[in-house]
């Protein structure tokens, strides 16, 4: 094919982003590495520097990045991904979340709490306009939030955070008997601990003890931490 269509064709770029999969799959991660970087640098000559199959590429080369803790060339990367799917996707588009809570995944790594705050901010607002503002998705980045504002010690937007994912998640599983329940009321006793709420805290570290123990028994490391 390379011969018949040159090395810089759509198709080429295509094969070696094939073949880098593979060998990423296989954990061979430099010669991965390499074929991505030719998939990037042909797709670059064949579509220009704005096209769906190159921001594919380059999550890919951020995700590679990011396994081998090279958290520089990962955020590199998918900034620039992050870059091409905005000028060619919707603004909604599932593809520009996933990259957004890459880079927000990096910053939190990092202890930039402030600037993943910003990143989930803005996935927020993208899952409540597509999946609606009480879908487990939104409930999820609620907590995200809730964590980045716990770690900045804005306690109140914590609290209120962690509430509106506690709302979302109840109505969804319709009981308290559930994981991800209990996690965010021991997140809500964190934030009132830390506020010196101390009775309601407690109320919260019950409440959230008494779901684990149902769920996982009594010896797990999660009732473990409750008591503590």
């Amino acid at each position: 094919a390379e011969r018949r269509l040159g090395s810089n064709h759509r198709d080429i770029a295509v094969i070696f982003k094939c073949v880098a999969e593979i060998h990423h799959e296989r954990g061979e991660l430099d010669f991965a590495r390499k074929m991505y970087e030719k998939a990037l640098s042909s797709g670059r000559t064949a579509l220009g520097s704005f096209h769906p199959e190159l921001a594919l590429t380059l999550n890919k080369l951020g995700n590679l990045h990011y396994e081998t803790q090279d958290l520089d060339k990962a955020l590199e990367y998918y900034s620039e991904g992050l870059k091409v799917e905005r000028a060619v996707l919707e603004a909604s588009h599932p593809h520009i979340v996933v990259t957004l809570m890459n880079i927000a995944q990096i910053h939190r790594h990092r202890g930039n709490f402030a600037a993943a705050l910003i990143n989930y901010t803005e996935i927020h607002a993208l899952q409540v306009k597509t999946d609606g503002p009480s879908s487990l998705e939104v409930a999820h980045t609620l907590s995200s939030m809730g964590l980045m504002q716990y770690q900045l010690k804005a306690y109140a937007p914590a609290f209120n955070c962690y509430q509106e994912a506690l709302r979302i998640q109840r109505d969804h599983h319709g009981s308290d008997e559930n994981a991800d329940v209990a996690s965010t009321l021991n997140s809500i006793g964190l934030v009132l601990f830390n506020e010196g709420v101390y009775t309601l805290s407690k109320s919260c570290f019950m409440d959230s003890l008494h779901i684990r123990r149902k769920l996982f028994g009594p010896d797990h490391r999660d009732v473990a931490i409750l008591w503590y």
